[in-house]
Parts: structure tokens; C-alpha cells; sequence
């Protein structure tokens, strides 16, 4: 009861509720606690968020990843901006990594700051951590490069979303006004498309969309939080978790039960059902059984929800293979129409596993289903040749998407660079950072870092410390991820003081040992990326 006032919003008689129950002296388990904090947090009741936090600390209770996202987040509007690193690291040294929600709390707020580069960093990042960002997440970055009126990177970071299955929603209403100020009418026009699709006449209405709520993180399911929805049937209290738990097998019972139950199979409850069941078996039954039986017209959409559990199952490579390619062809015969999305996630998880070969099978496939590749494509490949030091096939595909008239970008463009210095062909990866500077795309700490290994590995100090100094001029500092080779070079060159200066701000922070060093790295940038860009803020308030 308590989690179906939270979703209907109705907090005050949610608290009621809450304080009825221990006046009573029922036993408030940290389940309990932990989803009226979740509740209070998504009304952004923040002077409840940080009592019930207190609470918890008091009861000895463990927070979750979304508590701690939810306290940092009132930290954050707090200006509490010491306290987020130490909770920041409480969370590391407790093993918790921070989930999608907590990036775009640190996101929102550095928007908000105005530091929007510094919220695309933080995204670029996610994604090196394998942290797929929320349409949330996108919106405020979208909205942000819309307001400064950098529209080519709005209209990036909007290409980049759709990768991810993610639709523009009302939310994005500033991307529009932004194109419409910039003389981008009919760019203008197919967004506002998006948003407001036309509707089907005699179509009738079913009620708002699973995926629509744009307060939820939705790959940020917490395992705490049991979420009640209305969806598309006539009970009320209609509870699509406990629906999808029920289907913990599948056999001809189970067909039948379904063909009898009162439910309209629409897209909000089919979606909702597919994002929550976990076995590969009953999901791969149920998805053909709406397909076959109920007449269900699938998309990329509900497709991509089965493509991510493929991959994601504990099913060999030759067998997640061969599923991924019955499915598009039996989803080919039925004449469903692909989206390029669908081939690029795929690409991306073998690309993921050191599997390109099977990255490039897929790509092969494109053509036969009436699309071509983009951009996305081509970079997934690129740097997973590049990764497994394939360098001749990985220059192949950079020198097809440059003829495609496809622009470079600094994660394809850092791996080619490391991939060409390991093979120690160091003047053609110097070439491919002069390209980028005449195309007029910044080379990004990820780049510097791949160049300042390569010379440093040649024992080119001197080429090393001029590129080291160009980044410093560039406005780039020094990543953690980069303090190794920064010293190096420093040292190796006589600037011992600017060696000291950098080991003076490495102070701190040892969350993990071993084969996580990577990992610790990349949240200390992340972190840092936060508290520089909202404590310039607060300095510049100040002054």
C-alpha cells in the first residue's frame, strides 16, 4: 500500500501511512524504509529524504545504491559539496558502484551549474564503464547544449541517444525551440514529429506509456523498489511485477491462462513485461507467443528488450549468435521494419568481448535488411580492431567511414592511436591526431592520454612533454587515469615541481586493489569532473 500511494503520487497519505505503522509498532524492515525514502526522493521531498536517511544511519541499516544516490542528490541541493565525496567514497569502499541514477544526479546539477561540457565527459565516461545512461540522463545534456545554443552538439548527443532505443518526449521541447532559433526549421519539424507522433485516427487512447515517465532511470532498477502500475487493464490495482513473477515457466498451461486473462496486450504492458522477466527461456516463449498468437506487431523497441537479454545471458557465444540471428530473421519474414539500432547493439556487445570478427559478421547483415550503417557502425568496429591490435582491419573501416563522410570522434580516435603506437607505427598515429585538429574536433583527455604512451613508450620525451603541454593549454588537466605517465614524462624532462604539484593533488582515495585500478580511476574522474564543475560555480557566486 505504501508503494501504490507513492506511485499515485498521494505522498501525504503515504507518510500517514508510514507514521501509522510504527506508532503502531509494526517492524519497518529496511525494504520499507528504503522505498518511502525512494518515494520522498521522486516527489523531491528533500527535508524527508535526509530524515529518513538519518534514520537509517541510526537503525544500522545499509543503504542501497539508489538511497545513496537519493542522499546525494539532497547534498547536492544543499551545497553540501564536501560531504558528496566522502559519502562518494563510502559507497567505493562498501562495493557499490554508483548506478545510472547517481551519474545524472551529478549530471543534472552540473547542467544546471551551467558546465555542460563537463556533463558530456561524465556521460562519455558512463559509457566507458559499461553504465548505459537513461533518456533522463540525455534530456538534461540535450537541454543543456539547447540553451547555450550549441546545436551541433545537441543534435549529436541526440543522434547518440536514439542509439540507445531512447525517444525524444515532451521534455525535449528546448531541442526544438533551439533548432527553430538556429534556422533548423525542417530539422525542427522531424523532432517535434518524435515527440508528438501523429495520432492514428480511431486508434483510441491507452494511457500513458511505461517508458514515459520521465522521473525513473530505466536502466536503474533498484532491487528495493516495487514498482505499481496501471497498465492497460481493468484492475485497478493491477501489479505488473507480481504478474511477471507468476511466469516463472512456460508450457501449455501457462498459454492458456494468458489467452483467457483481461488484458489488452498494448505496447505499455507488453513493454513493462518484457523489461521484467528474467528467464531467457519463458521470455524467448513469451515474446514469439504475443507475436504468433495475440497478432502482436513487435518494433525495434521491444525488440531491443529481448536482444539485451540474449546477450546478457549466461548462454555461449555460438549459441547467443545463433538466437540473435533467428530472431531478426524470423522478425524479417513477418515484415517488421529494422532499425539500425538493433545491428549496433549487437555490434557493440561483441565489440564489448573482445569479439569483433562477430561484430563484423553482423555488420555484413545490414545490407540485407535494407539499411546502412552509421556512423555508430563504423566506430564500434574500429575500436574493437583497434582493442585486439587488429590494425590493419580496424584502418579498413576508418578509411571506408571517412569516405562515407562520417566524422571522427575521440574514443574511436584514442583507440586507433594506441592500437597504431603499440605497433609502433608512431607517425601515422601522430597524423590521425593532426587530423583531428583540422577537422576542428578537440582531441579529449582520453586522446592525449593515448598519445602521451606512445611517445613515452619510444622514449620521445621531448615530443611527449610538447604534447603534454599543448593539452595543458588546451584547458585539459590531468586525469587520475593519467598520473602514471604525466610523472614520467615530467620527471624524465626536469619538471620535477610540476611532478610534485601532481603528486600533491593524487592524495587520497584507494577504494580498490588488484585488476580494479582501471575502475577507481575512472569514478575519481568522475567525481572530480562534479565537484570541480559545481565548486567554480559556487566561487564565481561568491565573487
Amino acid at each position: 500500500m505504501l508503494n501504490n500511494l507513492g506511485r499515485a503520487g498521494q505522498i501525504h497519505q503515504m507518510k500517514l501511512l508510514f507514521e501509522e505503522m510504527k506508532s503502531n509498532g509494526c517492524e519497518i524492515s529496511r525494504i520499507t524504509l528504503s522505498n518511502v525514502m525512494l518515494w520522498y526522493y521522486k516527489a523531491k521531498d528533500m527535508r524527508y529524504v535526509a530524515r529518513h536517511w538519518n534514520l537509517l544511519r541510526r537503525e544500522g541499516t545499509q543503504p542501497s545504491t539508489a538511497i545513496y544516490a537519493s542522499y546525494i542528490d539532497f547534498l547536492a541541493r544543499s551545497r553540501r559539496f564536501t560531504k558528496i565525496a566522502v559519502i562518494f567514497e563510502e559507497m567505493m569502499r562498501r562495493d557499490y558502484l554508483p548506478s545510472s541514477r547517481l551519474y545524472t544526479v551529478f549530471i543534472e546539477h552540473l547542467v544546471n551549474a551551467g558546465k555542460v561540457e563537463d556533463a558530456a565527459k561524465i556521460l562519455e565516461l558512463m559509457q566507458h564503464m559499461l553504465v548505459f545512461p537513461s533518456r533522463v540522463t540525455y534530456k538534461f545534456i540535450i537541454n543543456g547544449f539547447a540553451k547555450t545554443g550549441k546545436v551541433e552538439r545537441m543534435l549529436e548527443t541526440l543522434e547518440e541517444m536514439r542509439e540507445y532505443f531512447h525517444k525524444p518526449a515532451k521534455q525535449f521541447m528546448p531541442a526544438v525551440i533551439a533548432l527553430q532559433k538556429a534556422g533548423m526549421v525542417n530539422e525542427a519539424a522531424v523532432l517535434m514529429e518524435e515527440i508528438q507522433p501523429k495520432v492514428v485516427e480511431g486508434a483510441g487512447s491507452i494511457g500513458p506509456r511505461v517508458d514515459e515517465n520521465d522521473d525513473d532511470d530505466a536502466t536503474d532498477a533498484d532491487p528495493v523498489l516495487t514498482v505499481w502500475r496501471c497498465a492497460s487493464t481493468s484492475s485497478f490495482l493491477f501489479d505488473i511485477c507480481a504478474f511477471t513473477n507468476a511466469l516463472h515457466s512456460w508450457n501449455p498451461e501457462v498459454e492458456k491462462v494468458l489467452e483467457h486473462a483481461d488484458l489488452d496486450w498494448e505496447a505499455p504492458l507488453v513493454m513493462g513485461i518484457l523489461r521484467r522477466m528474467r528467464k531467457m527461456d519463458v521470455l524467448w516463449s513469451f515474446f514469439h507467443w504475443l507475436k504468433d498468437k495475440v497478432g502482436y506487431k513487435h518494433d525495434s523497441s521491444s525488440t531491443a528488450v529481448l536482444l539485451e537479454k540474449i546477450l546478457r545471458s549466461k548462454e555461449t557465444l555460438q549459441k547467443k549468435d545463433s538466437l540473435v540471428k533467428d530472431l531478426f530473421d524470423g522478425l524479417k519474414k513477418d515484415g517488421m521494419n529494422f532499425s539500425i539500432q538493433l545491428f549496433n547493439s549487437v555490434i557493440r556487445y561483441y565489440v564489448s568481448v573482445g569479439e569483433p570478427e562477430k561484430g563484423r559478421s553482423i555488420f555484413n547483415l545490414i545490407g540485407a535488411f535494407d539499411l546502412e550503417p552509421n556512423r555508430f557502425s563504423y566506430a564500434l568496429l574500429i575500436q574493437g580492431f583497434a582493442r585486439n591490435l587488429q590494425g590493419k582491419e580496424a584502418t579498413v573501416f576508418l578509411q571506408e567511414m571517412q569516405k562515407k563522410g562520417f566524422p571522427l570522434d575521440n574514443t574511436t580516435c584514442a583507440e586507433m592511436i594506441n592500437c597504431l603506437g603499440r605497433a609502433r607505427k608512431i607517425d601515422q598515429a601522430y597524423a590521425l591526431y593532426c587530423k583531428m585538429l583540422d577537422s576542428d574536433l578537440k582531441p579529449g583527455h582520453f586522446v592525449y592520454k593515448a598519445l602521451l604512451t606512445v611517445y613515452s613508450n619510444a622514449g620521445d620525451y621531448g615530443m611527449a612533454l610538447k604534447l603534454y603541454d599543448d593539452m595543458r593549454q588546451a584547458g585539459i588537466t590531468p586525469t587520475q587515469d593519467m598520473y602514471e605517465v604525466v610523472t614520467r614524462i615530467l620527471h624524465k624532462t626536469g619538471r620535477h615541481v610540476d611532478a610534485q604539484q601532481l603528486a600533491e593533488g593524487r592524495r587520497l582515495l584507494n577504494f580498490f586493489d588488484g585488476n580494479k585500478k582501471v575502475l577507481q580511476e575512472r569514478l575519481l574522474q568522475v567525481l572530480f569532473t562534479f565537484m570541480r564543475g559545481v565548486k567554480a560555480k559556487k566561487i564565481s557566486e561568491s565573487a
